[in-house]
């Protein structure tokens, strides 16, 4: 198969990366012998990454030009730059220099069935009306040791991440899809994505297309593994991330604001609240009252969050007894991002955070 030109391809991958060298190997192994119909090409577009990251895909893509030399199937890659360095940029360049007429919006921290292209492009071509669709995710460890474990457990764990989390839902219509085949011109249609947006630019473009009618979908006919966070330190700063920025999306650009987003900040605030008039507070009816609901919440979290720890399959019976307080801190981290969010919306603070860190 010969370098494609723009009449040929069909599909194109566009994937952001930065430093991803522990990855981005695997990743282009996932990608580029996909069991797909028709030719396709994976764009990675780089942050200037500062690892060995760049140096990999350009290997690669020698690789590839050598294999379709002797006549292989094979996608071709390309390697875009990323000056801004975060992800909607990313996502934009490649939607610019795509040359399919539909684009696969794909993770480089996941790993793709060999179906995955394939599945996902013939339910869209197959529904009557404009759709994206996206396969089930299977959320795996980073590594055998038990805080890798305990991460996936948390993340899996429908108390701590929602049951409409990309995580746990099942094939059908959904409100959200990780991943996703669409139609490239539906997303230049609306826009591209969301630039003022480091993170949650994929819930922000979800919403924009189930508002301008295009169905989403997730087929149990694929899936991907997508590699979670290493260690509960690392899962915290994810769980603040997220809470900041879907409710900064919610605020600045056309995301919704779903009042389930703002339970963990009421659990934050009421916590500390709590936890201050319990001290502080000068009646000693007061405190105690606070007190004691305080500890009633922190009770009722901790009995919810074990009786779900069971779904945690990886960690033994010893082991599940971590997973209630993770799932506290989780919820913790997530209402004070969601609260330091709302302060700096009043403040008036820059929108944007540290260049680095795309996901």
């Amino acid at each position: 198969m010969t370098e494609p030109d723009l009449d040929t391809v069909e599909l194109t991958v566009i994937t952001p990366t930065f430093n991803e060298g522990r990855h981005v190997e695997e990743l282009l192994d996932s990608l580029v012998h996909q069991a797909l119909d028709v030719p396709f090409e994976v764009l990675v577009v780089d942050g200037r990454s500062t690892d060995d990251t760049r140096a990999k895909v350009e290997a690669r893509i020698r690789l590839q030009g050598t294999r379709q030399a002797a006549g292989e199937r094979c996608a071709t890659v390309r390697l875009l730059d990323n000056e801004e360095r975060r992800t909607p940029f990313a996502f934009n360049i490649g939607l610019t220099a795509a040359r399919g007429r539909y684009v696969a919006i794909l993770g480089a921290h996941a790993r793709y069935d060999r179906n995955y292209l394939q599945a996902c492009l013939d339910e869209v071509r197959a529904a009557p009306v404009r759709t994206a669709c996206g396969g089930l995710v299977r959320t795996v460890p980073a590594g055998d040791g038990l805080g890798a474990r305990l991460v996936v457990a948390v993340l899996l764990n429908p108390f701590a991440s929602s049951s409409r989390s990309f995580r746990t839902v099942t094939p059908g219509p959904v409100d959200s899809i990780s991943f996703p085949v669409v139609g490239r011109q539906q997303l230049l249609d609306l826009g591209g994505y969301d630039e003022r947006l480091t993170r949650n630019q994929d819930n922000d473009m979800n919403e924009r297309m189930r508002r301008s009618g295009v169905s989403l979908r997730v087929t149990g006919a694929t899936g991907a593994d997508y590699v979670a966070a290493a260690t509960p330190g690392l899962l915290l700063r994810y769980a603040w991330r997220n809470g900041w920025w879907s409710t900064r999306s919610a605020l600045f650009a056309s995301s919704r604001m779903h009042l389930r987003y703002f339970v963990p900040a009421a659990f934050a605030a009421g916590t500390v609240g709590a936890a201050t008039t319990a001290v502080a507070a000068p009646a000693p009816l007061l405190r105690r009252v606070a007190a004691v609901g305080l500890g009633a919440a922190w009770v009722s979290h901790l009995a919810i969050g074990s009786a779900t720890a069971r779904r945690g399959a990886t960690l033994n019976g010893a082991e599940r007894a971590l997973v209630p307080p993770t799932i506290v801190a989780f919820h913790l981290a997530y209402g004070f991002g969601t609260i330091a969010s709302l302060a700096a919306f009043a403040l008036r603070w820059p929108m944007r955070e540290s260049a680095g860190g795309i996901r």
